[in-house]
């Protein structure tokens, strides 16, 4: 989300789950919702569950529409359809590939990757306020020495 949508901080974040599945020793939670809020007025929520076999997908939802993208498909549900009918499909496997064969010519010819490690740094930023959020039970706002 971060790369795609040009985010890099955010403004605060909040988290609740638990370990509600494997009550197995474990200190991570099994199940965790998490909600970021970013200046650009962009809320990213993410989902963790280990107890439900479902696919996991990324969901763009906006005055347009609703895209949903799978590891091997994806669809564009439009604003206003009456049912799924109006939805648009495709299909296709992820070329995997394409992302290590990316990584190699970028040590190759020292190019910048399509995903920078500034783009890295802020994915992990993202996962580290909810990490802060979920164990301090409370809304935890973006700290100046976060920054790059």
């Amino acid at each position: 989300m971060h790369w795609y949508l040009g985010l890099t901080k955010c403004d605060s974040a909040v988290a609740s789950g638990g370990i509600l599945a494997y009550d197995d020793g474990r200190d991570a939670p099994d199940n965790i919702n998490l909600i970021l809020r970013y200046p650009q007025k962009v809320m990213v929520t993410f989902e963790a569950t280990l107890g439900v076999a479902e696919e996991a997908d990324i969901v763009f939802s906006g005055t347009g529409g609703r895209l949903s993208i799978f590891r091997r498909s994806c669809r564009f549900h439009p604003t206003g359809a009456k049912d799924a009918s109006a939805d648009v499909t495709m299909d296709g496997a992820r070329d995997e590939g394409a992302h290590m064969d990316n990584f190699l010519d970028c040590v190759r010819s020292r190019k910048d990757p399509n995903s920078t490690v500034e783009h890295g740094h802020w994915g992990a930023m993202a996962c580290h306020i909810g990490n802060l959020a979920y164990k301090a039970q409370t809304q935890v706002g973006w700290k100046k020495e976060w920054d790059l």
